[in-house]
């Protein structure tokens, strides 16, 4: 497992060590030290980064490891990354050049969440605000249960201050905006974490630009991924037939109605028959129906369901259908008393009713 601290900069490196230093300090929560660092910036930023930031004697992140005896500071002086947003005046000053930092975002994105065991702190505390909005955008797409997104701020009189780049050990005086004079060690570094939503169990082409990331999502969100149409016995997923025998497909529907409804799920021990009779009707012919009404207990038999969900289960999986990466029916709590649940939110199902 490897721990990997991404930071967005513009014209002020100083967000990489001030993220550093609030991290290896445990401002909020336990200590957490990076193996790798990459930094997101345009080429104007990634030369200040190499002049301020990274220079082999006289570079920010060297001195923060003397200061701090932290061998790991200047061990990431060495190693660190810089992910190089090209446009043609060096900054992100026009659509186009936007668009193509969402491309590098995505990409950077993409790779660093590509290992599961890895953990991804990203800071998008540096840059222009469309780089941030990009960057929270990115990571809503492919982050992990995992990862963490961060903002860094600084006391206010050292906020954007050239010469400050972390709080020394010892007493450093500076002068301040009003000319008065400020004591650096005694500045307060604030990490606050933003939430954000984890999209990627919505994705199907991993590997699509940015744009067509953005365009699949959108339309996800905006329909019900699984929608039982009870009014001729048919489902789908994402708009594609999923065809089920008329035992699976009624009790599919008979789930997918609860939850839509905002009920539980369905009892493992204690179903009643009649609520899946309602919908098998609807997804088989008349004879079946009666016949099942015949054959069928009440309430319906434990095992009766565990095999019904489970059988959906694996022919969704067939199917590729892995809501965020889970089976499609899940069985919660113990065994007497479990219930089933699609791993759905309410907003994903969507259920047609019979007409009249």
């Amino acid at each position: 497992m490897s721990r990997i601290l991404i930071c967005s900069t513009g014209l002020s490196p100083q967000v990489v060590t001030e993220t550093l230093h609030a991290l290896a300090h445990g401002v909020q929560g336990e200590n957490w030290i990076p193996d790798r660092l990459v930094i997101l910036t345009t080429r104007a930023g990634g030369d200040l980064c190499r002049e301020i930031l990274l220079a082999p004697e006289t570079g920010a992140l060297r001195r923060y490891g003397k200061d701090w005896q932290a061998n790991w500071a200047e061990c990431l002086a060495d190693t660190a990354e810089m992910a190089i947003v090209e446009t043609d005046t060096g900054d992100l000053d026009s659509p186009e050049a936007v668009r193509r930092y969402g491309e590098v975002a995505v990409s950077l994105l993409r790779e660093a969440t590509a290992d599961g065991d890895d953990v991804i702190h990203l800071s998008i505390a540096g840059g222009r605000k469309p780089s941030a909005a990009i960057l929270a955008l990115a990571m809503s797409l492919f982050g992990r249960q995992q990862d963490r997104m961060s903002h860094v701020l600084v006391s206010r009189d050292l906020e954007g201050h050239p010469g400050f780049f972390y709080p020394p050990p010892t007493s450093v005086k500076m002068a301040g905006p009003d000319g008065r004079v400020i004591d650096g060690s005694a500045a307060r570094i604030t990490l606050i974490d933003i939430p954000f939503p984890r999209l990627r169990g919505l994705i199907d082409h991993e590997s699509a630009p940015f744009e067509a990331l953005v365009a699949e999502i959108s339309r996800k969100l905006a329909h019900p991924r699984l929608v039982v149409d009870t009014a001729r016995g048919r489902i789908t997923w994402d708009g594609r037939p999923f065809p089920l025998p008329p035992a699976l497909g009624a009790w599919l529907s008979w789930l997918a109605g609860v939850q839509w409804r905002r009920g539980k799920g369905l009892p493992r021990v204690g179903a009643p028959r009649a609520g899946y009779l309602r919908h098998y009707r609807r997804f088989a012919t008349g004879m079946r129906s009666a016949q099942a009404m015949k054959r069928l207990p009440d309430p319906l038999d434990p095992e009766w369901m565990e095999e019904k969900a489970s059988r959906i289960a694996k022919l969704a999986e067939d199917c590729g259908i892995r809501p965020r990466g889970a089976r499609l029916v899940q069985c919660e709590g113990p065994r007497a008393q479990a219930w089933y649940r699609l791993s759905l939110d309410r907003a994903e199902i969507g259920v047609i009713p019979p007409s009249g």
